[in-house]
């Protein structure tokens, strides 16, 4: 995982470690319903409705890159 400095970067990192553990307890249980809804509201709901609009301001400055980075990361994680 990158090492960000940026709230929301560093905020965006920890919700994808804890739904990533919500997805792979799931999984283990074979809860196959719950491992989609646990995916789909962490990308609807974290990611796209709130991590996306946060970071818009962060592609203009300073944090650019680490920003792209760490959405890179959290959308590769989600694959």
């Amino acid at each position: 995982a990158p090492s960000p400095k940026a709230t929301a970067n560093t905020w965006i990192i920890g919700e994808t470690a804890r739904t990533l553990s919500e997805v792979n307890q799931a999984l283990t249980e074979f809860r196959f319903d719950q491992a989609a809804d646990a995916l789909y509201k962490f990308v609807w709901g974290r990611v796209c409705d709130w991590y996306v609009e946060c970071a818009k301001p962060l592609l203009d400055g300073a944090e650019a890159q680490e920003t792209r980075q760490t959405m890179a990361w959290v959308l590769d994680q989600c694959m």
